[in-house]
């Protein structure tokens, strides 16, 4: 069974850690995506002569600042780009990360993570942390340590006050 855009759409959108309400009046679906001060309203419908869904139209809204409809459409093309990981955690929470812990470069998980929040399981207290990414580059790496070859995200939080390391492979969630 095929899958219709809208839906492609808010699957995309929830496994980059969006919160997606859908809405179907008629032939149309409207895809709602919000995530902190970000907001993309996205409608579809379907063609009559061919019976495939046709994007009608939608906005993107920062705070109170709108962006015309095609640099929507860019952002939903660099999303559906965007590689999704499921991974079942050791106490079985099903997490979905924009990056592969193993397999995606440094530079690909650091551009995941910009300005981003992110969820870990602490090394010390075994619970889970938070913080949020910096958007300042100057102050974020990923090391190899030589040791175990474990690879660190190093990064400064704002909301924290100073520098968190995090171990790749421990990030749950960002958002």
């Amino acid at each position: 069974m095929a899958t219709s855009k809208a839906q492609q759409f808010a699957l995309i959108a929830e496994g980059l850690g969006w919160a997606v309400r859908r809405i179907k009046r008629d032939e149309k679906r409207q895809v709602i995506a919000t995530r902190e001060a970000e907001k993309y309203v996205l409608m579809w419908g379907v063609d009559e002569t061919t019976g495939r869904d046709r994007f009608l139209g939608g906005s993107y809204r920062y705070d109170t600042h709108h962006e015309p409809v095609r640099l929507v459409k860019a952002a939903i093309e660099a999303m559906s780009k965007a590689p999704q990981t499921q991974r079942v955690h050791d106490d079985g929470e099903l997490s979905r990360l924009p990056f592969d812990p193993a397999h995606s470069t440094d530079n690909e998980i650091l551009a995941a993570v910009l300005g981003k929040k992110i969820i870990w399981r602490s090394a010390l207290s075994g619970l889970d942390d938070e913080g949020t990414v910096s958007q300042d580059k100057r102050y974020l790496r990923i090391e190899t340590m030589p040791t175990n070859g474990k690879r660190i995200l190093t990064f400064v939080s704002p909301l924290l006050g100073g520098f968190r390391s995090v171990d790749i492979n421990t990030i749950r969630k960002v958002y």
